[in-house]
Parts: structure tokens; C-alpha cells; sequence
């Protein structure tokens, strides 16, 4: 009696939908893996440093100086490159912490009838959160900033420019978040052939923001006070609108993370 393959595969059909900080979790493990290529890197030179070294006490013929000025450079390489990815990690996984933080934050406002969706992928980008509700269409760009633990600093949106401590940064996450409005819009409109407005939302978790001008093109906010601001919005979408731009956008994550 001759056995039978039997056609297994799993229940789950459709790929989860992605968490907050899901692409900072796959870049920190990017770095991880780097990392221990340039530590294989150093050991193997110092390992054959010490070959030659051990054949040039029982033979005098080898020359160990020469790769033991080879180790001492693979040495000071992988040291260079893994100090970077250390620091790059350490930001990598600040920046994890403020966006699962203000995933976390966004969750509650399912109550007040948003859909909410986290990390969702672009073309060589990511928009860190989505939200839909009877409200309006949002995104949310989170920037988790280092701050002086000496002296209380603020940041300051006068409308276009964002300022720390009086001095204007060189990113512009304002200009990244409009950029993310307008992809998402375009993505909208494409997924369900109806044009609905998206809203940039930029939150600085741990910071003091203060309030901002009317008229200003994104708001600037800590993550805390967006559903005060969302409250103060008319409602202009329906249930229906919300149920239908949300589950396009749901089938369109699930393909991108095919």
C-alpha cells in the first residue's frame, strides 16, 4: 500500500495587516545582520593573523607582519561600521518606541468611529499611521526627537517652518508629511475612484508643542492633544465612506506584504 502526500497548507489566507513600527523593526534587523557580517569580518583576519604568527615561531619562512597589518585594518573597519550601526540602532529603535507609543494613542480613537492603519508602505517610503473616520482622512508622521535633559526646549510651528529652541531644523517634516497626504490621496483615488481630502498630521511624542496659527499647511502637535483637534472638525465623511476607503486600503496592504 503506497503512502499518500497529503496537500497541507495554512488556514491564514490573507498576510496581517502591518504594525506600528513594523518597518523600523525590519531595518533594525537589516543592521543587526550587518553587524555581525563585519564582526565575522575582524575575527576571521585576526584568526589568520594568528596562524601566521604561530607558523612564524615554528618556521621562520612566513612573513606574519603583513597580514597582521591586514587584521589590524579589518579590525579598525569593522569597529568604524559597527559603531555606526549601533547609533544608527539606537535611533532606529527610538524612533520604534515614539511610533508603537503613538500607535497605541490612536487606537482610542476607534470609539470615536476612526479606522486606523500603522506602517504602510510606499514606494521607499512608509506613512507610520493612517486614519479614517467620519472626521476626515489623516496622516500620521511620528517623529520621536532627542531633547535636552539640562534645559526645557519647545517646539515651535509658525505655519511653515518648525523650530527647536529657536533654531529652524534642517529636516522638514512638514514637507514629508504633505508629501505623504498627497500619495495617500492619489492611492485613494485610485483604489476607489473617488477623490477624498487626506489631512497631514505631523506628532512629537514627549514634547511640549506650542499651539500653532490657523491656516498653517499640516498640523504640528503632540500626539496627546490630535483628538481635540480632530474633534473640532466637521464631520464630512460617512459610515459608508469610511467602511469602503478603509477596506480598499486594507486589501492594498495585504497586497503590498504579498
Amino acid at each position: 500500500m503506497s503512502d499518500q502526500k497529503t496537500d497541507r497548507r495554512s488556514p491564514i489566507k490573507d498576510p496581517p495587516l502591518r504594525q506600528a513600527g513594523q518597518s523600523l523593526d525590519e531595518e533594525i534587523a537589516r543592521h543587526d545582520e550587518g553587524s555581525s557580517g563585519y564582526l565575522v569580518l575582524a575575527a576571521l583576519a585576526v584568526l589568520s593573523a594568528a596562524n601566521e604568527w604561530i607558523h612564524f615561531f615554528v618556521d621562520p619562512t612566513p612573513h606574519p607582519r603583513s597580514i597582521t597589518a591586514l587584521a589590524v585594518l579589518a579590525c579598525i573597519y569593522s569597529a568604524t561600521k559597527i559603531r555606526a550601526s549601533i547609533k544608527k540602532q539606537r535611533n532606529l529603535r527610538q524612533g520604534k518606541k515614539g511610533e508603537v507609543s503613538v500607535g497605541q494613542d490612536l487606537e482610542f480613537l476607534r470609539e470615536k468611529g476612526f479606522k486606523v492603519l500603522h506602517d504602510i508602505l510606499g514606494e521607499g517610503f512608509n506613512v507610520d499611521h493612517i486614519l479614517i473616520g467620519p472626521r476626515g482622512i489623516y496622516t500620521v508622521e511620528t517623529k520621536t526627537w532627542s531633547k535636552s535633559a539640562q534645559k526645557p526646549t519647545s517646539i515651535h510651528y509658525d505655519g511653515k517652518v518648525i523650530t527647536v529652541g529657536g533654531h529652524a531644523m534642517i529636516a522638514d517634516p512638514v514637507r514629508q508629511a504633505k508629501a505623504q497626504a498627497s500619495w495617500l490621496k492619489d492611492l485613494i483615488k485610485k483604489q476607489t475612484g473617488k477623490d477624498f481630502a487626506v489631512w497631514p498630521v505631523v506628532v512629537f511624542p514627549g514634547w511640549w508643542v506650542d499651539p500653532q496659527p490657523h491656516g498653517a499647511e499640516a498640523w504640528v502637535l503632540n500626539p496627546k492633544a490630535l483628538p481635540a483637534f480632530l474633534e473640532s472638525q466637521k464631520a464630512t465623511l460617512s459610515g459608508d465612506d469610511v467602511e469602503f476607503v478603509y477596506a480598499r486600503l486594507a486589501d492594498y496592504v495585504r497586497t503590498s506584504n504579498r
